[in-house]
């Protein structure tokens, strides 16, 4: 009995090892990805610009909400804000108009966006030209009535999904690639405004809602973009139900086509959607024992509105207990982060201890589904052999103190 329990283990442990080296690829690259000294925490809050006094306010009141909340370090909290560079204005399907963050009238937010700024609670980041592509849009409002009275009052965030997706065709499901000359047409354009706004290049940029493709990434590095902030997966386009289709896993610190950097934006905080300070500072610190960096994507529709007061607390609780609760916590910038990961040697953020990375590395494979579904069956091939070694021992053996 003992010797089959011993082969049917040694079978499943073999069966076990087959798969765990199917999978060696990404387990080397959950061991090469840099492992974190410290907590690490940002605030990422994308779909901000022209808004005029309304969108101005709101900035000042998360700056000020930023402000009250200090890393071991004495720095502010700090919120990377992703900038949309214009707004749909009224249109036509025949006529697309568009307002600027440069136009005088947004003149209050830009002056918000720098005071932040120079307080050192915002860090600007290119979120696209606009939320949208525009071509596609008017595509789709020539065929549906209800997108041609969205025209005449545009919200970019009342928009169905797929149109939010920038840099895809998504004026019919599943969404088309775009030809990559308009992809550099459209990346030149964006950054070039970006420059031009605010007086310095665009160095990070956020995937309108996660979906671009390579073409995209190159683009971008051709521009100066050095930092692509992801949710850890490269979604290519849309499928034909609308949702974003799987694509290529992504580390942090991995390269881009084109030599950028990758950061991974995977904690959630949106309190309009009922996101509760317990689940996102659970998730903080699962990041933290992953040895991870704790991007927290917490959108602007959270800080406007007759509940932006209360959201605004929810975020200071949740910083405030992230601090107090993780030791040596720091907030970063994700430019500032992303060139740390390009050299993590020369970084403080980053431990040299094996054990630590190790221990980093363990918690990485447990969060990863594919690598989860392996341990199952190697937990039931060491319980095998264990019976298999008791079966064996003879009768009077004396008693280990496991058995006791």
């Amino acid at each position: 009995m003992s010797a089959l329990l011993a082969a049917a283990a040694a079978l499943a442990a073999l069966a076990w090892g087959l798969a765990l080296w199917r999978r060696r690829g990404l387990l080397v690259r959950l061991w090469r990805e840099p492992v974190l000294a410290r907590p690490v925490l940002a605030v990422e809050s994308d779909d901000w610009g022209p808004g005029g006094e309304a969108e101005a306010a709101a900035l000042r009141a998360l700056a000020a909400t930023l402000a009250t909340v200090q890393d071991a370090e004495g720095r502010p909290a700090l919120a990377a804000i992703g900038l949309c560079l214009a707004r749909p204005a009224p249109s036509t399907p025949q006529h697309y108009r568009r307002t600027r963050l440069d136009d005088p009238a947004q003149a209050v937010v830009l002056e918000a966006l720098r005071e932040g700024e120079r307080r050192g609670v915002f860090a600007l980041q290119l979120h696209g030209m606009e939320h949208l592509r525009p071509a596609s849009v008017l595509a789709a409002a020539g065929r549906d009535p209800a997108l041609r009275a969205w025209l005449e009052d545009p919200d970019p965030e009342a928009l169905p999904p797929p149109l939010q997706s920038r840099w895809v065709d998504g004026a019919l499901l599943p969404t088309r690639a775009l030809p990559a000359d308009e992809v550099a047409a459209m990346a030149a354009e964006e950054t070039a405004a970006f420059a031009a706004v605010l007086g310095r290049p665009a160095v990070v940029a956020v995937p309108p809602t996660f979906v671009w493709t390579e073409a995209v990434e190159q683009a971008w590095a051709a521009c100066g973009v050095r930092v692509i902030v992801t949710p850890g997966v490269r979604h290519e386009g849309r499928g034909a139900d609308g949702a974003p289709l799987a694509g290529p896993r992504i580390l942090n610190g991995e390269e881009a086509a084109g030599g950028a950097r990758y950061l991974v934006r995977d904690v959630y905080f949106e309190p309009a959607r009922g996101h509760r300070v317990e689940e996102a500072l659970a998730a903080v610190a699962a990041r933290v024992t992953e040895g991870r960096p704790a991007l927290v994507e917490s959108h602007r529709f959270n800080y406007l509105g007759p509940d932006a007061s209360r959201h605004r607390g929810a975020l200071a609780e949740l910083l405030r207990r992230a601090a107090a609760e993780l030791p040596g916590l720091r907030f970063v910038a994700p430019e500032t982060l992303a060139a740390a990961y390009a050299r993590p040697e020369a970084s403080d953020l980053f431990t040299r201890s094996r054990r630590r990375r190790i221990a980093a590395c363990c918690a990485r494979i447990r969060r990863e589904p594919a690598l989860r579904r392996l341990l199952g069956p190697a937990a039931v091939a060491v319980r095998i052999l264990d019976l298999a070694r008791r079966l064996a021992a003879p009768a009077d053996a004396p008693r280990t103190a496991h058995a006791r």
